[in-house]
């Protein structure tokens, strides 16, 4: 049974600690130690050294050089394989991956608002005026035209040229869209495949 814990001189402590810690309990600067296999570890339990170190250990807490808590921690610490940090303060993590950027949707045209001046001569009062079509992108596969004004995304209204954007960032490439359109005074409706952008190549 360990017996009461006792006052010690500084020096006491001291001379046991540098005997327990003094060789071959190689620490970082930060307490944490460096990573090692299953057999490494096994080989390090039944070192003679490691051995002697928690015999010492047992020893200072039987002669109350060290409290219950001090011998938990540092029998924990010696038996913690290389490499294996510790949980707690200062404890090194790997940092995590940098995810790959999600595919974007994309519809290639670029659009404005409908402004008051442009009602008289489109006859509509809201909705993504086409200004221009990417050559080559899914709005010019599906056959949308400058002069356009996308008014509907899957039969829900479109009043400006944000809310035509946010729809298209709402779906992902690939995904099959229908959009209604004025085109000189006509309804027209278009259906599109929605290209993507912001694909890590392998």
């Amino acid at each position: 049974m360990p017996g009461p814990v006792v006052p010690v001189s500084f020096r006491a402590r001291r001379r046991w600690l540098h005997a327990l810690l003094g060789a071959g309990f190689g620490l970082t600067a930060g307490g944490a130690a460096f990573a090692e296999d299953d057999a490494a570890r096994a080989a390090r339990a039944t070192s003679p050294a490691l051995k002697r170190r928690l015999r010492a250990l047992e020893q200072a807490l039987e002669d109350g050089v060290i409290t219950r808590a001090e011998y938990d921690s540092k029998r924990a610490a010696l038996l913690e394989p290389e490499g294996k940090p510790p949980g707690g303060v200062g404890a090194q993590t790997e940092p995590p991956p940098e995810p790959a950027p999600a595919a974007r949707a994309v519809l290639g045209v670029a659009t404005r608002d409908v402004d008051p001046a442009d009602i008289e001569l489109l006859r509509v009062d809201r909705g993504a005026l086409v200004g221009d079509v990417v050559p080559g992108s899914p709005a010019a596969a599906a056959g949308l035209k400058a002069g356009d004004v996308v008014t509907a995304f899957d039969d829900q209204p479109v009043t400006d040229a944000k809310g035509l954007v946010a729809f298209v960032a709402s779906r992902r490439p690939g995904d099959r869209v229908t959009l209604r359109v004025v085109r000189r005074w006509q309804p027209v409706v278009v259906a599109v495949e929605l290209g993507g952008a912001g694909v890590r190549k392998p």
